[in-house]
């Protein structure tokens, strides 16, 4: 997740992208690995100029097959290629690029355990408060909202470290928020 998140900001090119997929707050890497088995690789094509839309696809090999996102963050529909991306794949392998590296990767024992435990939303305080920090993240990474018990919970510790960053997190998701955990907000 890291890489991605530099490659969106334009670690490699100089330039910024909207890839849902890099911005940090935002839940769409989870959700696209839970519901698709995604794995995604980004192309840097240095064949291409930086105003061509394909000087960077982000390549998701799903369990359904590939989609691809070109610089312009259209995805299935790309510059030059449309919905081909066996047409795309034909040019990367004629550029000499090991196409047969971009694979699928399945979820792994861990990601299938994790999933069981916060996939689903739990709006429990208690259930909540059992996780560990880097699980609430994780939890609250996956775009559930919080039940107002589990908000005031971390509103409670807003000052800590901890509590700041997940507070942060949970609101940089994007997602409207209930109207009392709003009213805290504005009330402080």
């Amino acid at each position: 997740m890291g890489k991605c998140i530099k490659y969106t900001g334009g670690a490699l090119t100089g330039k910024g992208y909207g890839f849902c997929i890099g911005q940090p707050a935002n839940t769409m890497w989870q959700s696209y690995r839970d519901s698709k088995v995604s794995t995604f690789y980004y192309i840097i094509d240095g064949n291409r100029d930086l105003n061509d839309p394909l000087h960077i696809v982000v390549f998701d090999n799903t369990q359904h097959g590939v989609e691809l996102t070109d610089a312009n963050n259209h995805t299935g529909n790309i510059a030059e290629y449309g919905k081909d991306a066996n047409g795309y794949i034909d040019y990367l392998k004629s550029k000499g690029a090991p196409v047969e590296k971009l694979v699928n990767k399945p979820k792994t024992p861990e990601e299938e355990k994790e999933t069981e435990k916060l996939g689903t939303a739990n709006k429990d305080l208690g259930w909540f408060k059992n996780l560990s920090y880097e699980e609430q993240s994780k939890y609250i990474g996956r775009g559930h909202l919080l039940g107002d018990d589990q908000f005031k919970y971390l509103w409670q510790f807003k000052n800590d470290k901890g509590g700041y960053h997940l507070l942060h997190q949970y609101l940089d998701t994007g997602q409207p928020i209930p109207e009392e955990q709003f009213n805290i907000l504005i009330a402080e």
